[in-house]
């Protein structure tokens, strides 16, 4: 029960119209708010420093909008690809360079005239690259 600041008896609960049948409301102990607290954010603090969640997959005949942004994209996912290799990400990486080499060879195919011999070098890097990782990984 709260005291009123300058009244004498009781500020009930809502819902309550006399002293008779007013529970005792108890506030949550420290340390079960805090067990619950972590129950709730630990889950979701996991979830952050794991991977990022994947993309969903285009097909290559979704490439839509200009080939220097499925190109730079492409080759932001080589470099990717190159930073969890060296971390020891294997899988990761792989998955990352095929999903380059995939992308190179969208723009490849959908735009065949857009600076085919820069989009010719980085498909052509991007499969040395899954070549040489699948070996290591074997």
């Amino acid at each position: 029960m709260i005291w009123g600041r300058f009244e004498k008896r009781p500020i009930l609960a809502p819902g309550f119209c006399s002293d008779r049948g007013v529970k005792k409301v108890t506030i949550m102990k420290p340390a079960r708010f805090l067990v619950l607290l972590l129950l709730a954010v630990l889950p979701s603090a996991a979830r952050d420093e794991g991977q990022a969640p994947p993309r969903p997959k285009e097909k290559i005949s979704d490439l839509t909008g200009e080939p220097a942004d499925h190109y730079y994209q492409g080759w932001l996912e080589l470099k990717e690809g190159e930073k969890c290799q060296e971390a020891g990400d294997l899988q990761r990486a792989r998955l990352l360079y095929g999903g380059a080499l995939k992308r190179f060879l969208g723009v490849r195919k959908q735009w065949p005239d857009w600076k085919k011999d820069m989009v010719g070098k980085r498909i052509s890097h991007a499969q040395e690259r899954l070549e040489d990782l699948e070996r290591k990984m074997k």
